[in-house]
């Protein structure tokens, strides 16, 4: 029986470039064995991503017109690397107009549960005292810079939205080329919320709109602002994914777990890993893993959402790298407790020793996206890595010293093979049905 085959991608804002590269690679591999036509969707099951890598996974299966014929995907890989370099700039503008946008909401504007924003009622009243009583004009300016720090988030995000919409358009979730796996959280409720292809075939209830899945993993907080939508009678307001999974690829093998229970567990009813082929990307790690506290007494709300500079967000920063290598420990202990081959079933590929600059989640100068793809280009070269689970850090893989690039092109091969033999089976399709579509009503909560 055909293992399964799945594609994780981490989120990490424009440094979704490194793994956009990594695919890109794939990719020209994949077209060197099995023609000009081939593409990433066409050799994964499940592709799953978080965030950035949620944008990367809707682009690469969302299918370019809607013709169900052709099932050709929106872009390829390197087109994927293309839109990050060229729109990157205008999602994250470096020059952003005075945000007023507090002061000019009317007294009685509502938010979502209908109540009036308290915060923005006084912040209001303020701005009219100030310009009322004839105060200095530093004291203005000084509240527009203390709203654009603590009240709104640092884009508006209209852009990204207006793209997300004019590229998927009112494509859903069950029009995918292959299966998606695309984690959000749900303000609303404070929970995490996964939008699944899958899950959205055999429940019309959860079949969201692609744009909407896009951009609520995407909406990154202090970043971006939360995107709330409303799907039948339901309403959401979701943020980014990354604050439950960043690094989605246990969400990828529960879908798969969930929905192919023939092609993945024993007799016993255990877990079969040597069943699975996992390519987990990541957004790069940093190498400097210390943060200078000064006075740990003064580490209030402020300094964890970046004061004095702002360049950076501590908390949220946290979060996402704590779940990315907690992720890999787990993936680690399955992999030593089940006797899996690392790089047959499970290859990780992730930078390790990025710096401060290179970790920025939004800087969009055209010099450094560029520099990120270089990244992307260097890591092809280095030798596949590990987690060692003891010492907490990653190392070369135990008697199997070859680079990524290697790594990659033999993972070509196979997947190639996987799916020739599934074409020879007359079930192409194998990766788009469930195996089980009769139980499991509670898939996500």
């Amino acid at each position: 029986m055909a293992s399964v085959t799945i594609l994780s991608i981490d989120g990490g804002g424009v440094r979704g470039i490194i793994p956009a590269t990594i695919l890109a690679f794939l990719e020209d591999e994949l077209k060197n064995l099995d023609g000009p036509e081939a593409r990433i969707a066409d050799y994964f099951d499940i592709i799953a991503g978080t965030s950035t890598g949620g944008l990367i996974s809707a682009m690469l299966t969302t299918p370019d017109g809607d013709d169900p014929e052709k099932r050709k995907p929106l872009f390829t890989a390197q087109e994927v690397v293309d839109f990050y370099l060229k729109e990157s700039q205008h999602i994250f503008p470096k020059e952003q107009e005075a945000p007023t946008k507090l002061a000019a909401k009317p007294l009685n504007d509502e938010d979502m549960s209908g109540n009036i924003s308290i915060i923005t009622l006084l912040f209001q009243w303020f701005c009219f005292a100030v310009e009322k009583l004839g105060l200095p004009t530093f004291l203005l300016n000084y509240l527009t810079r203390f709203e654009k720090a603590f009240l709104l988030p640092k884009y508006d995000g209209k852009y990204l939205r207006s793209k997300i919409m004019g590229l998927m358009g009112v494509k859903q979730l069950t029009d995918t080329i292959t299966n998606v796996v695309i984690p959000a959280y749900d303000v609303l409720r404070f929970q995490p919320f996964v939008f699944s292809s899958r899950q959205a075939k055999r429940d019309e209830s959860w079949n969201f709109k692609l744009s909407d899945a896009c951009i609520s993993t995407s909406a990154a907080p202090t970043y971006l602002p939360p995107h709330p939508f409303t799907n039948g009678l339901n309403k959401f307001c979701m943020v980014d994914g990354g604050l439950a999974a960043n690094n989605p690829t246990l969400l990828a093998i529960r879908d798969a777990v969930v929905n192919q229970k023939k092609r993945v567990l024993s007799p016993d009813g255990s877990l079969d890993f040597s069943k699975f082929i996992v390519l987990s990307l990541g957004t790069g790690a940093s190498g400097d893993k210390s943060v200078d506290v000064m006075d740990p007494d003064d580490w209030g709300i402020l300094a964890w959402l970046g004061a004095p500079s702002f360049s950076s967000t501590p908390i949220i920063d946290a979060l996402r790298s704590a779940n990315d290598e907690m992720i890999d420990v787990y993936m680690s202990l399955v992999i030593k407790a089940l006797g899996i081959t690392p790089i047959k079933n499970y290859l990780r590929i992730q930078y390790p020793g990025l710096d401060k600059n290179d970790m920025a989640f939004d800087e969009s100068d055209p010099k450094h996206l560029q520099h990120l793809k270089e990244l992307g280009k260097e890591l092809l070269n280095k030798n596949v890595t590990t987690m060692n689970i003891d010492k907490e850090e990653y190392e070369p893989v135990d008697g199997q010293p070859m680079t990524n690039a290697e790594a990659l092109k033999d993972l070509a091969a196979r997947l190639s093979a996987e799916r020739k033999s599934c074409q020879g089976n007359a079930v192409a399709n194998l990766w788009i049905k469930n195996d089980d579509d009769d139980d499991d009503d509670d898939y996500y909560p």
